[in-house]
C-alpha cells in the first residue's frame, strides 16, 4: 500500500460518509415537509464498517472493532423521553424485523430470531436486557464474542489461537509493552476465558452450526449461492 493510495482511499470514505449523511438529510427533511416526522420510525445502521491501514489492514474481513462496530439508531417520535439517549447494550441485526414490526402493531412471525428491542428503547438503562452471541467471518473461521468490558476471539475455529482482550485496559485491541491488554488464556483469567468459549460453543450449538461451512461454493470457477449448510435444508 502506497502512501499515495492509502491518502486516495481516506478521501473516498470520509466522500461516501459525507453523501450519505446529506442523503439521510434528505429523507429526514422530505419527512418533515410532508408532515410525516412525528409519525414515522427511522432506523439508521449498516452491517459492517471498514478497515483503512488499522492493524495494518485493510476492507471489512477481520474481526477487529474498526471493521464490525457500526451505528444503530433508531428515531421512535412517540418515545419523546427517550430522545437522544444511548446505551451500550448488545443488539443483533435481526432484531431491527420483530422492533418494527411491534412498534407498528403489525404480527411478527413466531420464527423470527431476532428479538423485540421495545423494552430497550422505552427504557435505554434496563438493567433486564441480556442478549449474547457469536460474531463469525467465514474467511480464516473466526468467530468472538463481545461484552462491555472484555472480547473473546478465536480463530481458525479455535485451531490457530484465542486471545481474550480487555477492553477497559486498551479499547482499540492494539498491544502495548507493559500494558495487559491481551490477556493469555491461562493463570488467573483462565475462568473468564474458558467461560466465553464454552457460551460460543453453546451458541454454535443452537443455532445448528458450527461455521466451517462458508457462504460460497465454487466449482471450476464459477461462484454460486446455492444451500450454505446442512441447517438450511
Amino acid at each position: 500500500m502506497t502512501p499515495e493510495l492509502h491518502k486516495a482511499l481516506l478521501q473516498a470514505y470520509y466522500a461516501s460518509i459525507s453523501c450519505m449523511d446529506a442523503q439521510v438529510g434528505r429523507a429526514l427533511d422530505a419527512l418533515k415537509e410532508k408532515g410525516l416526522a412525528d409519525n414515522t420510525i427511522v432506523v439508521f445502521t449498516w452491517d459492517h464498517d471498514y478497515l483503512l491501514g488499522h492493524h495494518h489492514k485493510y476492507q471489512k474481513q477481520h474481526l477487529f472493532e474498526e471493521a464490525t462496530r457500526v451505528p444503530f439508531i433508531i428515531s421512535v417520535p412517540w418515545l419523546k423521553d427517550q430522545v437522544g439517549r444511548g446505551n451500550t447494550k448488545t443488539t443483533e441485526r435481526v432484531d431491527p424485523y420483530p422492533t418494527l414490526a411491534e412498534l407498528a402493531g403489525l404480527p411478527a412471525p413466531d420464527t423470527l430470531q431476532g428479538a423485540n428491542l421495545k423494552p430497550l428503547l422505552a427504557d435505554t438503562q434496563s438493567p433486564s436486557w441480556k442478549q449474547e452471541q457469536a460474531f463469525t467471518i467465514s474467511r480464516g473461521g473466526g468467530e468472538f464474542i463481545p461484552t462491555a468490558d472484555w472480547r473473546f476471539t478465536q480463530w481458525g475455529f479455535g485451531e490457530k489461537g484465542r486471545k481474550l482482550y480487555d477492553l477497559k485496559k486498551r479499547p482499540r485491541r492494539i498491544h502495548k509493552p507493559g500494558k495487559k491488554s491481551i490477556v493469555c488464556l491461562g493463570g488467573e483469567d483462565a475462568p473468564d476465558a474458558t467461560d466465553r468459549q464454552t457460551r460460543c460453543s453453546r451458541l454454535q450449538a443452537e443455532s445448528g452450526s458450527d461455521f466451517r461451512q462458508a457462504w460460497q461454493h465454487q466449482t471450476n470457477e464459477v461462484i454460486t449461492m446455492a444451500g450454505v449448510s446442512s441447517g438450511c435444508k
